[in-house]
């Protein structure tokens, strides 16, 4: 018994032999491997890819935001050229008038409605993969529409 007391005892450090190499105690960490040295270079190099990768995203989002407003305005635009034209204010045909308003705003017309003085319009504009949308409506306050 007293043997194996013996040989459950700690055993008297040696330095570790690693590829070839001799890694003193300064060298090696809790877990016996090699020493971390230039690891924080590499989480610098880390936070900066995901702060570019995460700008980068913001920067996309908003400026699509942007072209939507942009396609909100093209579609009102529309609409109330549509309308003028539906209520006699100005000659020609409503449709026609919506699609070169929209055409200056940098969108096209996809649906184009006119119910006596109501104009319904939509709007389209593609954005790379995205297909930015927008509806309007225009026309004379809901009592004077007949």
């Amino acid at each position: 018994m007293r043997a194996r007391r013996r040989a459950l005892t700690r055993r008297p450090w040696r330095p570790r032999v690693v590829g070839g190499w001799n890694l003193s105690s300064e060298e090696t960490d809790v877990l016996g491997g090699a020493n971390d040295e230039g690891s924080g270079t590499i989480l610098g190099v880390a936070i900066i890819a995901a702060t570019m990768l995460a700008t980068g995203l913001v920067v996309t989002t908003f400026s699509v935001l942007a072209l939507q407003q942009g396609v909100h305005n093209a579609a009102d635009a529309a609409a109330l050229a549509a309308a003028d034209i539906a209520s006699g204010a100005i000659g020609g045909f409503p449709c026609e008038a919506a699609e070169q308003a929209a055409t200056l705003n940098g969108a096209s017309v996809s649906l184009c409605g006119v119910d006596g003085l109501i104009a319904e319009i939509s709007v389209e504009r593609a954005v790379g993969p995205f297909m930015l949308r927008s509806r309007a409506r225009a026309g004379p306050p809901d009592g004077d529409a007949d």
